[in-house]
């Protein structure tokens, strides 16, 4: 598939649910048990008309839709099961409808290797315009985060969830509040996970990671959003040290099983001074892999966060002749490694107190 083709995926309009049925005159006596059965399933359907639309038509969020190009691609999008779109997922800028609508925001039935057919001069003029401004040097300034869970599947592939705009100088996103304009769509992005965003795709064997990796989760505004949330000061604010890895080895953070070395686990005071005594099993358990073995320790590297948070960095365990930990050493990055590194160090006989350079640290300084 080329990559104009790609992004030029045709959706399918939401499925309409139509109530219908006939009316009858009952001119002889009624049976009530054929009036109590009328009745049950006018309050089943009128309850899953309520539910099924509920979303569909509320005043503001996100009204998230999967794209629809051909039969092929969209058996594939859902041949994983539903789309699960998670209370977080950040939707960012990605430009105007040019013609379709948000089913098929670039309107790929008029669009092929050639370029826009069937269409008038003026109108593809108005289109190469609103696409050179959509070009990937224009900066986008806009994003939003669901608020709540939604679900897509082939039969309703469409939904809306609560949302908020974010805000973040890292990311480059500065727009607040964000106003329902129906010329403009957004595509998933990323995934807010343990004060950081997440924004790698790469695992397509989950549905919501197929469509965002292709660009085929699309969404726009409806009403108006003023909930705010500051993705810097709030993940600056998150504090990872008591939290568990979540899944299986680095899963979360690199997904890579062989690297037994690398960890997800943030490195930081609490967690650090935690593992003082601590046996070699529970280091590895902490750290949710196995470590690399040096002289009389255990080498683990961490990429908490993808560096976007403090907490990623190299970290040294050494045991002692009971295999207790007796030594903690510890280079910690910056966030997106953008200043100096600083240092964590505990020794058991020569520094029992311990020692960080990490902001916020209430231990005495190690330089």
């Amino acid at each position: 598939m080329s990559l104009v083709t790609t992004r030029l995926h045709m959706l399918v309009q939401p499925h309409e649910d139509r109530l219908a049925g006939k009316g009858m005159i009952m001119r002889r006596k009624r049976n009530p048990f054929r009036m109590f059965r009328t009745s049950v399933r006018l309050i089943i359907l009128t309850f899953l008309f309520s539910a099924a639309f509920s979303d569909a038509f509320a005043k503001d969020g996100l009204y998230i839709c999967a794209e629809h190009s051909d039969p092929t691609d969209w058996e594939a999008e859902f041949a994983k099961g539903p789309v699960i779109v998670p209370a977080g997922t950040v939707f960012d800028y990605a430009g105007h409808i040019v013609g379709g609508n948000l089913q098929d925001p670039l309107d790929s039935a008029h669009f092929d290797e050639r370029g826009w057919k069937g269409l008038s001069l003026d109108e593809k003029d108005r289109r190469s315009k609103l696409m050179a401004q959509d070009s990937p040097t224009s900066k986008n300034t806009g994003a939003l985060a669901t608020l709540n869970q939604v679900t897509l599947t082939k039969s309703m592939p469409c939904a809306t969830a609560q949302a908020e705009v974010v805000l973040s100088k890292n990311w480059g996103w500065t727009i607040s509040p964000i106003q329902s304009d129906a010329t403009l769509y957004y595509q998933a992005y990323g995934v807010m996970r343990r004060g950081a965003l997440d924004t790698d795709f790469s695992d397509d064997s989950i549905s919501l990671n197929f469509l965002g990796a292709r660009g085929e989760l699309n969404a726009s505004v409806r009403g108006l959003i003023t909930k705010v949330l500051n993705l810097d000061q709030w993940s600056a604010s998150r504090s990872p040290d008591e939290m568990p890895v979540a899944g299986k080895g680095n899963a979360e953070c690199w997904n890579d099983s062989s690297r037994q070395d690398v960890s997800c686990r943030a490195l930081r005071d609490n967690f650090l001074m935690s593992m003082r005594g601590a046996s070699k099993a529970d280091v590895v358990k902490a750290m949710n892999v196995a470590g690399r073995e040096i002289e009389q320790g255990l080498h683990f590297a961490s990429n908490y966060s993808r560096g976007e948070c403090w907490g990623s960095g190299d970290v040294n365990f050494l045991f002692d002749d009971q295999w207790r930990v007796s030594v903690i050493s510890a280079i910690i990055e910056s966030p997106n490694s953008e200043g100096k590194h600083v240092q964590f160090i505990w020794n058991s006989r020569l520094l029992p107190a311990g020692c960080s350079d990490l902001p916020g640290s209430l231990l005495n300084h190690c330089n």
